[in-house]
């Protein structure tokens, strides 16, 4: 009888604030994977995005329980997935990073590997270009994320009690590549590098002045990728 795994992983919001490719909380939606190693790519998918994705071995999971193995561990012949999934698809809540976390945790179940969680990210970075989402993800909670000479540095908050998420989730697909490129490539240094700093003290202490202002203004970002998200002027 083939072995077989179960993973779970919740949505996530990044780009929190300021904190563009650094700030992401984890979101109370999940994606469910159980799965087992099979001859061939099977996917029963219940949920959100049932009629978004591929179910063959172009999708998402599927190449994150492969690709990230090539070269240090056995391929796997094909895997027969149960997916159920809350997390709408390509509406910003971190769709793919959740794919590709469950994928690598997957193969490294349905392989017999013991993998520590910052190795999971190493691997998973590649495939979603940025790590904030990633991290949040993995270990939920509020993380910071920072990529730096290659690797990945993590730092992981609870979020306060008091506070709550309140999601808007658009009709319409927000295409994270076509936001991103809108994005300036070289944002003002000390805005970047204060980021982290202001969030995380405005985690810790909710009632410091002005630091919830500070630490979730959007305006350098929102106005530019503005084209891209259809429920804002432009």
């Amino acid at each position: 009888m083939p072995k077989t795994a179960a993973v779970r992983v919740p949505a996530s919001s990044a780009n929190l604030g300021p904190g563009f490719d650094v700030l992401a909380l984890a979101l109370d939606l999940h994606l469910t994977v159980e799965g087992r190693e099979s001859a061939k790519t099977t996917i029963n998918w219940a949920g959100e995005g049932a009629a978004e994705v591929p179910l063959n071995r172009r999708n998402l999971i599927v190449r994150a329980a492969q690709e990230p193995f090539d070269g240090w561990s056995r391929p796997l012949d094909g895997l027969e997935l149960r997916v159920r999934n809350e997390i709408p698809i390509g509406r910003g809540l971190g769709s793919s990073a959740a794919a590709i976390i469950a994928g690598i945790m997957l193969g490294a179940k349905l392989r017999g590997l013991r993998m520590a969680a910052q190795r999971v990210l190493e691997l998973a970075v590649p495939l979603e270009g940025h790590g904030d989402n990633l991290a949040a993800a993995l270990h939920g909670g509020f993380c910071i994320a920072v990529i730096e000479d290659g690797g990945v540095r993590v730092h992981r908050l609870d979020w306060p009690s008091g506070w709550r998420a309140v999601v808007f989730v658009p009709k319409g697909l927000s295409p994270t590549r076509e936001a991103r490129r809108l994005v300036p490539r070289r944002p003002a240094r000390k805005k970047c590098s204060s980021a982290p700093i202001r969030s995380a003290s405005s985690a810790r202490n909710t009632s410091a002045t002005g630091a919830g202002s500070a630490s979730t203004s959007t305006s350098r970002r929102t106005g530019t990728r503005s084209p891209t998200l259809c429920a804002m002027p432009t």
